[in-house]
């Protein structure tokens, strides 16, 4: 698959049993050059060109209920003036079924409307095995430097409606919830990125980051919200806190205990039980104001609150007192 240059378009790579997706420039016998889909359209325009009738490609949007159309193949006479004709060009009878529909609306605007699927018979009659291989030989050779951004993209000059875009919506969220589906876009995905064609749009993407960063975001220096100590940080990053530490301790002020899987994490016991410990602080060194507590079942003896623990998440004792002091004022 084929990334383009401007808005990640894709094109096909062509090659499946009915060549669709050989798309190119095509310049018809006036002189006027054209951009066909596939190797089908391929074949219709130089049936036409052979046959001496005048084409251009999807020259005028139609709305049909709630339907935006636009049609391949507008067929002129000499001045490219009067529309004798237009011709949709699909690739199997599945999806022409759906355009079938359409002939009733075009007949209604007093237009002559067809819509072919089964192109071998012109193949046969007009074409020749050259004429095709060249077709596709060319598509070969170019596709990088062809992109379905802008005028090339089929939806352009095309806006889905609300209820339209409801509709894929809704159709996309069903089709996301297979898990089969799931599986196999990031297998997908997985496969691209270690492909050549991945490695080689990360490395873009890398340097870009490099280059442009310190003028997208540059770094610039923050007031921790906790501890009020200085910090830098890319201007784009809402980070408000120095560390993890400062961060944690500061939702514990702002929004009380925090629970893990519906049970107070450590550090809230911590500082739970040191409130009830911290009475006897003044009278006592915190080794043995812990074991007095513990010997009165006042915290639970097996709870390990050593100064090494205490250091652990709160660098030293004073540092636990004042978060206390913080949070209880």
């Amino acid at each position: 698959m084929n990334y383009c240059k401007k808005k990640n378009g894709k094109i096909k790579l062509g090659g499946n049993k009915n060549g669709r997706g050989y798309c190119g420039w095509y310049t018809n016998k006036d002189g006027k050059k054209i951009f066909l889909r596939s190797k089908k359209e391929f074949i219709y325009a130089s049936y036409l060109d052979k046959n001496n009738q005048h084409f251009l490609m999807e020259q005028t949007i139609f709305e049909i209920g709630e339907i935006r159309y636009k049609p391949d193949f507008f067929i002129y006479d000499s001045t490219y003036v009067n529309l004798l004709k237009i011709v949709e060009i699909k690739e199997n009878r599945k999806e022409a079924q759906k355009y079938l529909a359409y002939i009733e609306y075009f007949k209604n605007i007093g237009i002559i409307y067809e819509v072919i699927y089964n192109t071998d018979t012109i193949k046969r009659k007009w074409l020749t095995d050259e004429e095709l291989s060249l077709w596709t030989q060319q598509y070969i050779e170019k596709y990088p430097k062809y992109d379905m951004c802008g005028e090339l993209n089929p939806m352009f000059g095309i806006k889905h409606k609300e209820s339209t875009k409801k509709k894929i919506g809704d159709q996309t969220r069903k089709y996301m919830k297979d898990p089969t589906i799931k599986q196999k876009q990031k297998d997908g995905l997985k496969k691209f990125w270690a492909s050549p064609r991945g490695i080689e749009i990360r490395a873009k993407n890398a340097e870009y980051q490099r280059l442009h960063s310190p003028r997208i975001s540059p770094v610039i220096e923050r007031e921790c919200e906790y501890c009020h100590k200085k910090f830098l940080v890319k201007q784009n990053n809402p980070k408000i806190t120095c560390t993890q530490s400062c961060c944690a301790k500061l939702n514990f002020k702002k929004y009380g205990p925090h629970k893990i899987n519906g049970k107070l994490s450590y550090s809230t016991r911590l500082l739970k039980y040191l409130k009830i410990i911290q009475p006897y602080l003044q009278n006592y060194a915190y080794a043995e104001a812990l074991i007095i507590c513990k010997k009165n079942n006042l915290i639970p003896k097996n709870f390990a609150m050593g100064l090494n623990i205490i250091e652990k998440y709160f660098t030293n004792l004073q540092n636990a007192i004042k978060l206390l002091e913080d949070i209880h004022g």
